[in-house]
Formats: structure tokens, C-alpha cells, sequence
């Protein structure tokens, strides 16, 4: 059985008086969701907030938050889902229009540069040997190295998964995960800063893209538009500030 851990968790000052949200957002890719919350005030609104999640953390906290919501209503009487004013759901209606064609071309990038990376197996092998020197690069925080840390982190995903490991464990094992996702995570940002670690990424990313756009002569059309949508949100996003 699993040691219970106590997890110490620092609030900063600056987060103390939380933010207010009224909308959020959603998008995905395969290895993770973004979760954009939004203060909004017709005829303009803000992100006050951006989460990104793994899709595995992202189950558990709707299993969490689904769990408080019961409680809840068993308790103060069922919540009925308030019904957004006209203005406030045709300005959303236009940042959802827009975040939805932004994920589609994300999805269809990402698609073709899976198809690129199967069709050579030399990007293959040039990845792979980033990857490596990342993880040369990187530290362990516990004193083995950062792929002892990576195989332990996987571990602990499996028992986290499988529905054997008992809720009693659950708790402590998904503070053990945390610590050491986050721990790996800052090594990896650390590594990325590193000259040599910059260079092999920089010639990977180019070589991916020459290869994608032999795979698929959109990939720079669809690359383009990417960019306008980001403009645009970024645009979008600028003149609620400014409005508020």
C-alpha cells in the first residue's frame, strides 16, 4: 500500500483573490487540452485565465468537479444551466467560430505531419536523436537520470488508470505523479535553453516542415491561415482589453 504523503501547496498573494469567469473555451490536440477562461461583459470579453491539461489529469477533473456538483445539489437543490443573453451569445458565438477554425487547421497540420513522419523514417531517426540529447541534457530530481524519472512517471499513469488500484491510493499516488511530472517538466524547459539542445530543434523543425510540404502542397497555405487566426484571436482578445 502506498505511503500517505502530505502535499504542501503554496497560494501566491497574487492568486488569492482568484478570477472571474462566466465562459470557457475548449480546444485539444492528442497530447493535451486548453482550457480558456473568459470574463465576459457584452459587447466585449477577456481570457482571464489559460489551463492546459493532459487528457488524463483533464478526466479526473471532470470526475471531480461532476462529484461537487452532486454533493451540491443533494444538498442546496438542483442548479438549473443559466440561459446566456442574446448579445453575450452572439459574441461568443463569433470567438467560438474563430477557435473552431483555428483548432481544425491545428488538426490537419498535425495530421499531416504524422503522415510525414511515418513516410520518413530519417525525420524519424533525427527526432530520435533529439530526444536524446534532451534527456542528456536534462536533470534528474531523483538522482537517478531523466529517464529512470520518465519510466516512473509512466508507472504511476498505469496505476492511476487502472481502475485494480484503490481509491484509498489514489490520492497519494497522484501527488507522487504531480511532483514528479512537474519536476520533469522544469528539467525540460531548463534543457531547452541549451545552445546546443536550441540548434538540433531548430534544424529538426525545418527539416519536418520542407518534408511536410512535399508531403502536402497546402501545408503552407494551411500554415498561413493559421497565422491570420491567430492574429485575429489576438486582435479579438486585444480589443476586449482595451474595452474593459
Amino acid at each position: 500500500m502506498a505511503e500517505k504523503r502530505e502535499v504542501s501547496i503554496k497560494m501566491p498573494d497574487d492568486k488569492l483573490g482568484g478570477v472571474y469567469a462566466n465562459q470557457m473555451m475548449v480546444s485539444h490536440t492528442r497530447e493535451e487540452f486548453v482550457l480558456d477562461f473568459i470574463n465576459l461583459f457584452p459587447p466585449t470579453g477577456v481570457v482571464n485565465a489559460r489551463v492546459i491539461v493532459s487528457p488524463g489529469h483533464l478526466k479526473r477533473m471532470i470526475r471531480a468537479l461532476t462529484d461537487n456538483l452532486s454533493r451540491y445539489e443533494s444538498r442546496f437543490g438542483q442548479v438549473i444551466e443559466a440561459e446566456p443573453p442574446a448579445a453575450q451569445e452572439d459574441s461568443m458565438q463569433a470567438a467560438r467560430q474563430l477557435h473552431g477554425e483555428y483548432v481544425e487547421l491545428q488538426n490537419r497540420l498535425s495530421l499531416i505531419q504524422e503522415k510525414t513522419m511515418e513516410a520518413h523514417p530519417e525525420l524519424q531517426k533525427q527526432e530520435q536523436a533529439f530526444l536524446d540529447l534532451m534527456m542528456a541534457k536534462m536533470t534528474s530530481s531523483g538522482g537517478g537520470s531523466p529517464k529512470d524519472d520518465l519510466v516512473a512517471i509512466e508507472k504511476l499513469e498505469q496505476k492511476l488508470r487502472s481502475e485494480d488500484t484503490p481509491d484509498g491510493e489514489r490520492q497519494a499516488l497522484m501527488a507522487e505523479y504531480q511532483e514528479k511530472a512537474m519536476a520533469f517538466r522544469t528539467a525540460q524547459v531548463q534543457a531547452l535553453k541549451d545552445p546546443e539542445v536550441q540548434k538540433a530543434q531548430g534544424a529538426l523543425r525545418d527539416a519536418t516542415l520542407t518534408a511536410m510540404k512535399q508531403q502536402d502542397p497546402q501545408t503552407e497555405q494551411l500554415m498561413q491561415q493559421l497565422e491570420q487566426k491567430q492574429n485575429e484571436m489576438k486582435q479579438m482578445l486585444e480589443a476586449a482589453g482595451h474595452a474593459q
